[in-house]
């Protein structure tokens, strides 16, 4: 086997998202790839994916957030093109929010820690997603029907 010396090799970024969809199914890493790749090839094309180079590095199905790395030099192609994939056929509505772009995965990772985590309270047929953060997500027959956030009251005097 032939060992490419460093300035041979590829050098990659790595790019933090999170899947927003109004459909609210378990999003496995399987899934997570075929929805990415998805989302390349129809903005970018093939040949625009090939150069990309997409890889998914990591999935985290609580946060509905990932990993992907892709070439160096290509990475705001990569980030376009996940930002513009707005309708999927497996989860209706969505929207692949770009966290940021690192040089390391460990960087990358930092973005990941970033988003808020959330707990869900039901009442009736409605379920609420409440963030760390306030922010709340209204959720009918598993999908988001509405997005609130909460702020506080400005004291009157």
């Amino acid at each position: 086997m032939v060992r490419l010396t460093s300035t041979l090799r590829p050098r990659w970024r790595y790019i933090a998202f999170k899947v927003w969809s109004e459909r609210l199914e378990r999003l496995d890493f399987d899934g997570a790839r075929d929805l990415v790749l998805r989302a390349l090839r129809d903005v970018l094309g093939p040949v625009g994916m090939g150069k990309v180079r997409p890889w998914l590095m990591r999935w985290d199905e609580g946060l509905r957030a990932g990993i992907l790395r892709v070439e160096r030099g290509r990475e705001s192609r990569a980030r376009a093109a996940l930002s513009l994939y707005r309708r999927d056929p497996e989860l209706g509505r969505v929207f692949l929010e770009v966290l940021g772009t690192s040089g390391t995965v460990k960087g990358a990772e930092r973005f990941l820690s970033r988003v808020p985590r959330w707990d869900v309270e039901r009442v009736g047929d409605r379920s609420f997603w409440i963030y760390e953060n306030g922010e709340v997500d209204v959720v009918e027959e598993g999908r988001v029907v509405a997005y609130t956030s909460y702020e506080d009251p400005e004291p009157e005097g």
